[in-house]
Parts: structure tokens; C-alpha cells; sequence
């Protein structure tokens, strides 16, 4: 597997490692629900250096991006970020990325398992325009601080404190240590959250900085294991889980507070013209999309496995997409794609194995 910049650092750490996105990544230090309890109750400390990026120059690079992705990219000022999700013609799920706005380019952060499709897909649909896409996955290492005391990381390691950013925004900040600096707002687990990037050669210092100052506060380095499950707590959906091709936003969406409208993550209709929205809007005219994004509440500590089938009333009615054992609600929890019958509060919903789980609100309410 091709090496990771951090590699020898979680060696060191005693981290079990997987492979993700061509890259050795920390699956777990040792102790997942450790590191799960860390971040929730002080800081986890996580390296997401796989992450495709992808910058985004020229001239008309605002207006391209705000024409192809499902987000308004043109209102977007430097410092700014979105998240938004890249559709086909027939508003399936293409990918899910982040927007980093400055004031020459467009850092786009997305799933390394899509990263050269979104690549083929961006450069396809260019037009004579003035818009050039480069990799940068190699340059640049990203790394998160999740937990309620992530700010006081980053200002322990940078040495200044962080500004109250809006969600996705960012602020470079000039080290002597670590170089040019990104902080981005980014909240990946339910709770406070900053993602710091930095140069790639600079990954392995930052890094031990970060875990030094996060274990100073109560909190540790932490692994791909415990991020899904604090992920999935979060009642956050992902690409790859419970958005693919296959799949239409509206199935993820939520209502939105103080309005009757839905809220689908990554999109904002009111944002302009972009590539499938005239079928989102076909689909949300029509109503209730044929499945429905939900959570589930297990007893027990073995959650069910994503695929897993799930009955209803003697009838399947859709399957499992993320599960994890929650060690803050010391019980498993799941989030699957049902029919909109099967998703009210407190239904029964039982797997193939034979377990049965109560359907719950996302996101999961989680014990103060």
C-alpha cells in the first residue's frame, strides 16, 4: 500500500491500520470506545489525509462550480465554504463534497473513492470556459480536531486563538512551524469540529503537535472506527453509505426547522440552476420519495451490519446503510433507507437475524 506521510506516527501510537483511498490509515489506537469517549467529552485528534482535493482556478471558476454543483458557489466570498453534492442529469447522487473558497481558487474535499470520477466528470461538463482542475490530493494533509474542546487544540498548537467561524468557513493563519495554514469549520460529528490543513511534508509534526496538545486537554488520537460511529450517533449520511448513484437526495432529507420545506443536506434549491435540478424538483413535486432515510435503536452491544434486510409487519422494507454500538447511549444504533410507512417514531423494524429495533428521530439524541 502507497505510503502515508503519517504512517511511522501512528505506527509509533500503536495504531491498527486499513487501507483507504490507496493510503495506510489508523483504524483504531487500541481502544475505539476510548477514543469515541475522548472526542465526545474533550477532543479526538484524526488524520484524513486520503480525502481527495481537488483546486478549482480560473476566471470563471465561481460560475462553472455554481452551475454544476447543488449549492449557490456564486454567493460564496473568500474565507466561505459550502457543502454540496454533485448530481446527474436524473438528480442521483454523483458525490458529496466541501467547498473551501479564497480569493484564487476553489478547494474542493470529497470521498477518495470518487476522486477521479468527480475529476472526469468536472472536466467533462467544462465548456469554453476559464476553469482549470487540478489533483492536489498529494499536496496537501488534512487533518480534524472533533470534540467540545477543538478550538482550544488548534489555539494551543497555532499559538492564537480560533475565530467563531460560520459552518465550512476557513482562515488561514502564517506559522513558523507548520507553514501556511488552513482552519475550516467542520463539524463531522454532531458537535464542535475544525479540520486544519496544511502542507503535505508538514503532516507528521502537525499531527504530533495536535494529538500533544488534545491529550494535555482529556482527549487522544483517534481512529477511522471511532469517527463512523460518532458519524453515525451524529446522524450524519454519507456518500458511499446512505447516498450512492442509486439514490435521489430527497431520501436523506429532514424537515427543516420553522418550515414546511424539507431539508436536504448539501442542496439549496434557491440557489440557481445546476446540473439535475430540474428533476430534483420533479421529485419533490411529486412528494414522499420511495424510501426514506431513518434511525434505529438496538439493545445490546452488536449492532446490525450495513445491507442487512429489515421487516415490517412480515414484509421487507429496506436495509440497514450505517450501524454502530454507541458507547454514550450503551446501546447500538443504526440509520437505513424504509419505505416513509415504516419511519415513524417508535416502530418496530426487525432483521433478517432475528433482532428487533425501534425507529428514532435522527439525530440521535445523546445523553448530556
Amino acid at each position: 500500500m502507497p505510503s502515508n506521510p503519517l504512517e511511522s506516527v501512528h505506527q509509533a501510537l500503536g495504531a491498527f491500520l486499513v487501507e483507504r483511498g490507496g493510503m495506510v490509515m489508523p483504524g483504531h489506537y487500541g481502544d475505539p470506545v476510548a477514543e469515541h469517549m475522548a472526542t465526545r467529552r474533550a477532543a479526538g485528534v484524526f488524520d484524513l489525509g486520503s480525502a481527495a482535493k481537488l483546486r478549482v482556478t480560473g476566471t470563471e471558476r465561481l460560475r462553472f462550480l455554481d452551475s454544476v454543483l447543488a449549492a449557490d458557489v456564486r454567493g460564496l466570498d473568500p474565507g466561505s465554504g459550502a457543502h454540496a453534492l454533485l448530481l446527474t442529469a436524473d438528480a442521483r447522487v454523483s458525490a458529496e463534497m466541501r467547498l473551501l473558497v479564497d480569493d484564487s481558487a476553489v478547494l474542493l474535499l470529497t470521498a477518495s473513492l470518487v476522486r477521479a470520477k468527480v475529476r472526469r466528470a468536472l472536466e467533462r461538463l467544462i465548456v469554453a470556459a476559464d476553469v482549470e482542475i487540478q489533483d492536489v490530493t498529494r499536496e496537501y494533509t488534512l487533518q480534524s480536531v472533533q470534540g467540545p474542546r477543538a478550538a482550544e487544540v488548534i489555539a494551543a498548537v497555532l499559538g492564537r486563538p480560533v475565530p467563531d467561524l460560520a459552518p465550512f468557513a476557513s482562515v488561514q493563519v502564517e506559522t513558523a512551524q507548520f507553514g501556511s495554514v488552513r482552519v475550516v469549520r467542520s463539524p463531522r460529528t454532531g458537535g464542535p469540529g475544525l479540520d486544519v490543513i496544511a502542507d503535505w511534508l508538514r503532516a507528521p509534526r502537525l499531527f504530533d503537535a495536535l494529538v500533544t496538545a488534545a491529550c494535555d486537554l482529556g482527549g487522544c488520537a483517534a481512529g477511522l472506527e471511532a469517527l463512523e460511529a460518532l458519524r453515525v450517533e451524529a446522524g450524519r449520511p454519507r456518500y458511499g453509505a446512505e447516498m450512492d448513484e442509486s439514490s435521489v437526495p430527497l431520501e436523506v432529507a429532514r424537515p427543516a426547522e420553522g418550515s414546511d420545506e424539507p431539508e436536504i443536506p448539501g442542496v439549496q434549491l434557491d440557489g440557481g440552476c445546476f446540473l439535475g435540478r430540474e428533476a430534483l424538483v420533479r421529485h419533490a413535486a411529486v412528494g414522499r420519495p420511495l424510501r426514506q432515510l431513518c434511525g434505529i435503536v438496538f439493545s445490546g452491544r452488536t449492532p446490525p451490519v450495513r445491507g442487512d434486510r429489515l421487516d415490517w409487519e412480515g414484509r421487507s422494507v429496506g436495509s440497514v446503510t450505517s450501524a454502530c454500538y454507541s458507547p454514550v447511549r450503551e446501546e447500538s444504533l443504526a440509520m437505513a433507507l424504509v419505505i416513509p410507512a415504516a419511519t415513524g417514531p417508535g416502530t418496530a423494524l426487525t432483521t433478517a437475524d432475528g433482532e428487533t429495533g425501534r425507529v428514532e428521530p435522527l439525530p440521535f439524541t445523546l445523553p448530556r
